[in-house]
């Protein structure tokens, strides 16, 4: 559409030249362009190592593209190259090696470049559903184990098990959000863990060693519970859980049900006096944290936030927020006087009606 719509502008320098000898003209600064990159392709055995100089000279191509405005036709044969080349190159750094579309939405298995500590070319895997990135892992065999993105030993997450290290051998944990499996890393051989997803399309993706091998390389004692988490959490005994981490919150369409007061009185009836309810609250429209505050605020619960920004991260350590709330205030102060992470009280909002079964606004928590 872009390139038909630059072809049919009109002509603002009209020339005395035959139609076909003009055509030829128009058509041999794009020829050009063509020909060179696909020599650059067909000679080049790593094009990952040429990234940069390969962007800055599209980047300049697209400049030196826009002196061609007053010739349509060159105008839009060049712009197709362009946009070939780059969509090219987009394919080779990044190839799908699974894509599927469930009753939930398309998920996607990809294969992506990064440049590793060293500054090289290294590839690794990501897991998308939808646009949005549900876990990736580094393929490198010492590294299969590392939790990445938002769930890396750095960021809030990570600290929580680091700051209970020491308490959390034998700690019943259940995870609401499977992804690519990554928080299994944390996992020790005498801890009972139970990971509830709605789309049994994810699970068939982070239990196939094939894509991601966190499970199979991290997983001791693991559960898998198909469909919606509410409903099975239900299921559960009272006060079973150490802790709770609710990870469902990340893209554009949000379970509502899992954040109304309702939800969050059958989430405390399943943990223990001293457990811990964590979420997972990075999202690009929403602000979560509003919601959070005002529960903790109506129902009376402590509770700590971190906005994680990392500083010179490693590669796929991502800025990630996380709230963590407990019935017992003293169970968070460990934390909050730790020194891994700036966790602090909970913000406060006015205004905002307390989200039920029966009232939900995501209007109200719309990012400015």
């Amino acid at each position: 559409m872009i390139i038909a719509a630059l072809m049919l502008r009109p002509r603002l320098r009209r020339s005395e030249r035959p139609w076909l000898q003009q055509l030829g003209m128009d058509a041999l600064f794009p020829l050009v362009i063509f020909i060179t990159g696909l020599s650059i392709y067909f000679t080049s055995d790593d094009l990952g190592q040429y990234i940069d100089p390969i962007g800055a000279a599209l980047i300049l191509l697209a400049g030196l593209n826009y002196s061609f405005r007053d010739r349509p036709t060159t105008l839009a044969l060049s712009t197709a190259v362009l946009i070939f080349f780059t969509m090219g190159l987009h394919g080779v750094l990044s190839s799908t090696l699974f894509q599927e579309r469930t009753f939930f939405g398309v998920m996607s298995v990809r294969d992506s470049t990064l440049l590793n500590e060293k500054g090289q070319p290294e590839k690794y895997r990501e897991f998308y559903h939808g646009t949005t990135k549900h876990g990736a892992q580094r393929l490198p065999r010492h590294l299969q184990q590392t939790p990445l993105t938002y769930f890396s030993r750095q960021g809030p997450i990570g600290q929580l098990f680091a700051e209970y290290n020491d308490q959390n051998n034998a700690w019943n944990i259940a995870v609401v959000g499977l992804g690519a499996g990554t928080l299994s890393c944390y996992a020790k051989k005498k801890q009972d863990w139970i990971f509830y997803e709605l789309d049994p399309g994810i699970v068939d993706v982070a239990e196939n060693p094939k894509y991601f091998t966190y499970l199979r390389n991290c997983g001791h004692k693991i559960t898998m519970k198909v469909g919606d988490a509410r409903l099975s959490i239900e299921k559960e005994p009272d006060q079973r859980l150490d802790l709770l981490i609710i990870d469902a919150f990340s893209s554009d369409a949000i379970p509502t049900h899992l954040l109304t007061q309702e939800a969050f009185d059958l989430y405390f009836s399943k943990i223990k006096p001293n457990g811990i309810l964590a979420f997972h609250i990075t999202n690009r429209h929403l602000a979560l944290k509003k919601v959070l505050s005002d529960h903790s605020q109506t129902m009376k619960i402590p509770a700590l936030i971190q906005e994680f920004k990392p500083q010179n991260p490693p590669p796929l350590v991502v800025a990630t927020d996380w709230v963590v709330m407990a019935k017992n205030k003293q169970v968070l102060e460990p934390l909050r006087q730790s020194n891994l992470g700036h966790w602090q009280k909970m913000p406060l909002y006015f205004g905002l009606k307390s989200w039920t079964d029966d009232f939900t606004n995501i209007i109200d928590i719309w990012k400015d």
